[in-house]
């Protein structure tokens, strides 16, 4: 099956609202300039490469932002099975050691996230983009195990805890979204992006189902970057009455061994 896609400049409300519903987000092709998303991956290469810098920004409980080593996360709030497989980073809007190439990619998946908001309020007559901003942390993931075919899975089935994800694409292979019961591979080429529904989203509509996802391996050392499209952490989630800032901290003690 062929998931839905269109181009940056054929997005339509109406588009966007169908992609929604029939599988959870919308691929556009052409969201990001290319070139901008090459300098980002090599710079997030170099980045990852350099262990004494990644040591020296660990990742901090109040900011969510940082480094986060293998075995640190668990798999699905499991203490059992910490995730030895990946090596973490969360950037936010200003960290002064960080190429710019990367607060760019950042910038760009931002925009992306207000616009695809912005026709789903024009389809459904809700009023998401006004909902306040939080962060929006871009999180660059490096997956370490080799030798890996596409029958194995690197991180399971989930769903995340952002209003919208923005997975950018760069040529990186791996990433497959269930629909109706079946997995799918994505394919993203530098610039394309699949911005899909976070499980936040749904309290404030019923039709916004999360997007269900998994990392498939078949490539040695994968890295891949997404955006975390998140409310200010006082925004009161409609159904659960909690905060979006209670919501995450209660998930992030729950996954964080």
């Amino acid at each position: 099956m062929e998931l839905m896609s269109c181009a940056l400049g054929d997005l339509s409300p109406w588009r966007v609202r169908d992609a929604f519903e029939h599988q959870r987000g919308i691929i556009v092709r052409g969201a990001f300039y290319r070139k901008s998303v090459e300098n980002a991956q090599r710079a997030l290469g170099r980045f990852f490469a350099d262990e004494a810098e990644l040591k020296r920004h660990p990742f901090d409980d109040d900011t969510r932002l940082g480094y986060t080593a293998p075995g640190i996360e668990t798999i699905q709030h499991d203490p059992e099975h910490p995730d030895e497989n990946r090596a973490m980073f969360d950037f936010g809007p200003e960290l002064p050691f960080v190429d710019r190439s990367i607060t760019g990619l950042r910038f760009q998946a931002v925009r992306i996230c207000r616009r695809v908001l912005d026709l789903l309020d024009e389809a459904y007559g809700t009023r998401f983009a006004r909902l306040p901003e939080g962060e929006h942390r871009l999180r660059a993931a490096q997956y370490l195990r080799e030798g890996t075919t596409k029958e194995d899975v690197l991180f399971p089935r989930h769903r995340d805890f952002s209003l919208l994800t923005a997975f950018v694409g760069s040529n990186e292979e791996g990433l497959e979204v269930e629909v109706k019961g079946e997995w799918h591979p994505v394919h993203l080429g530098h610039g394309d992006v699949l911005v899909g529904a976070g499980t936040p989203l749904r309290q404030f509509h019923p039709s916004a189902k999360a997007l269900w996802h998994r990392i498939v391996g078949g490539k040695d050392h994968r890295l891949s970057s997404f955006l975390f499209y998140e409310l200010r952490p006082d925004v009161v989630l409609p159904q659960t009455l909690e905060t979006y800032g209670e919501m995450l901290d209660r998930i992030m003690k729950s996954i964080r061994a």
